[in-house]
């Protein structure tokens, strides 16, 4: 979310007091993220100790917080674990927010730092591991398959038709239509291609696997000393490994690639 959300922040901080005992002073909105159901802010004590708070609204899916969890306590050290509140969960809800709080660990997304072969072998091996782990059944029945359905390839058919029938008087709107319009055929086809794969996947399923499904730069997390965590785990699915490879092998704004 980038623009700040109408909400108490007194009462956020004494929430976090008393849910998740952190003796926090002040916290500070971050705009980052364009998912526009979650808000970030950075919480302070008095002694400079920093959490990173996130408080998610709309439907909030517990595995977001219990897989990477997970996955921590079975040595996948790359990822960074939610604070337990005082009732030992790992998030609480504010109004009508899950709120989930992280240590705050510095650092910039792999648009901005371009990694090290060091650093690609230790992402491979953590993405390595995440596709090999063998769940417990308490979370492997829980996850969310991958259907191949037609959700999104329809929503795109729309927008094209919509940029080809309706005038826009925003701005961007009015950008996104002109640029549809002038790749109209090269979009349909993409989409047309992406029917296709859908049916012989569904027809030749492969194995499939416990997947993060956003694994693009943004998502990869590079602090100062050289130490790498994949963030964001809102979406974990059993897919084809290649439902995150294809991220990493399409490049997907990995800096210096």
């Amino acid at each position: 979310m980038l623009e700040k959300p109408d909400l108490d922040e007194e009462r956020l901080i004494t929430h976090l007091r008393t849910a998740y005992s952190v003796p926090v002073v002040t916290i500070d909105f971050l705009p980052l993220g364009a998912d526009v159901d979650t808000a970030v802010y950075r919480a302070s004590t008095r002694d400079g100790t920093a959490y990173f708070v996130k408080l998610r609204a709309g439907n909030f899916d517990e595995l977001s917080v219990a897989v990477p969890a997970f996955l921590r306590s079975h040595g996948v050290t790359e990822v960074i674990t939610p604070r337990a509140s005082r009732d030992g969960a790992h998030f609480t809800q504010f109004d009508d927010r899950a709120v989930i709080v992280y240590p705050f660990v510095a650092g910039s997304d792999a648009y901005t730092v371009e990694l090290s072969h060091a650093q690609w072998r230790t992402f491979g091996r953590a993405v390595q591991r995440l596709h090999t782990m063998i769940l417990p059944s308490n979370l492997l029945n829980r996850l969310p398959r991958i259907a191949y359905t037609a959700r999104w390839r329809d929503a795109v058919r729309q927008a094209l038709h919509r940029a080809a029938t309706d005038s826009f008087a925003d701005p961007l709107a009015a950008e996104l239509a002109a640029f549809l319009r002038e790749h109209h055929d090269a979009t349909l086809d993409l989409v047309e291609r992406s029917a296709r794969h859908a049916e012989s996947m569904q027809a030749q399923p492969r194995d499939l696997v416990l997947c993060h499904t956003d694994l693009h730069a943004g998502n990869l997390h590079i602090t100062a000393g050289g130490d790498l965590f994949i963030v964001d785990w809102d979406n974990p699915t059993l897919a084809p490994k290649e439902r995150d490879l294809m991220f990493i092998g399409g490049a997907q704004g990995f800096a210096g690639c």
